[in-house]
């Protein structure tokens, strides 16, 4: 397993998570977070890429539930969105029903693709005036990938 959180294009942060998940990381990540997101308490958006995951036990998605929880009034006025990417449609689904059931306390978008996560992300932080459009147009030409051009007939 692993998570890797990437902070260096802040406002926007990216997080990078594949493989099985277990407990101890992900509570390491979590741990991560709150140094990276709640403490310094300034506005930011969220990029869960989760396209690689083989398996995120129950008991992680637990402790996701008790971190925002924990960390919910903070969240709440800094996290200008979270967009997740899940390359599998029924994770995609599961995220969208316990949204449903449980609203986070921040704007969302559930994606199969990383690219499109970040797009969503950077266009929030855009709206918020949190980032200049000439910036977040930089940051969508460094990380998304570009489709191939086309052969014309």
């Amino acid at each position: 397993m692993s998570i890797l959180i990437d902070a260096s294009r802040a406002p926007l942060i990216i997080t990078t998570a594949s493989g099985v998940l277990n407990d101890t990381e992900y509570a390491a990540h979590l741990d991560e977070c709150t140094k990276l997101i709640v403490q310094p308490a300034r506005p930011y958006a969220y990029v869960y890429d989760g396209t690689r995951i083989d398996q995120m036990p129950s008991s992680c998605r637990q402790l996701q539930a008790t971190w925002i929880n924990t960390h919910r009034p903070v969240i709440g006025r800094l996290n200008r969105g979270c967009g997740f990417a899940f390359a599998s449609a029924i994770t995609r689904g599961l995220l969208t029903a316990v949204h449903w059931i449980s609203p986070p306390p921040y704007p969302h978008s559930i994606s199969a693709t990383r690219d499109d996560a970040i797009r969503w992300c950077l266009d929030r932080l855009v709206r918020a005036g949190d980032m200049s459009r000439e910036s977040a147009g930089l940051i969508e030409r460094a990380l998304v990938r570009r489709e191939a051009p086309r052969a014309s007939a």
